[in-house]
């Protein structure tokens, strides 16, 4: 994924030595997510390796179909969800990621969930090393909002 216009334009406001620390930190945001010259690292596992006639499931797809991994039906309690983002960034940041990773099921239960509160869902996730719903939920994400920085 390249970098949006938007983002470029503002950097290039900065003097020198803040355009080097963000694109530094860019970069480095780029190649934890794995990405090499603004493409996905992909990285085949071939012990985990089943029937490849049997396509793979796309990560939206495949959180979608996680059975433990609730996603949104119906309602719109905005304030119940608020309530449950606010519990979650708090359990969150006391490193209890799989109560955080509850709160933030209800949340997604109770209203329309927004780019930031999947990706806020998949960090959780990637702290319970359950990388391929975290993968799945960050797809939402920047499917949701394509400049969604924190779900790359």
């Amino acid at each position: 994924m390249s970098t949006p216009q938007t983002v470029l334009d503002a950097i290039n406001k900065l003097d020198a030595d803040d355009q080097a620390a963000v694109q530094s930190y860019i970069d480095n945001l780029k190649s934890q997510a794995g990405i090499v010259d603004d493409k996905p690292e992909i990285v085949v596992d071939e012990s985990d390796a089943e029937d490849e006639s049997s396509p793979s499931p796309s990560p939206a797809a495949a959180a979608a179909a996680s059975d433990d991994l609730p996603q949104y039906q119906s309602g719109e309690d905005y304030d119940q969800a608020t309530t449950y983002k606010m519990e979650a960034a708090d359990l969150k940041s006391s490193g209890d990621y799989a109560g955080a990773l509850e709160k933030y099921n209800l949340a997604i239960q109770a209203a329309p969930p927004s780019a930031l509160l999947l990706a806020n869902r998949a960090d959780s996730l990637y702290r319970l090393d359950r990388y391929h719903d975290a993968v799945g939920d960050c797809a939402q994400a920047l499917k949701a909002n394509p400049d969604s920085a924190k779900a790359l």
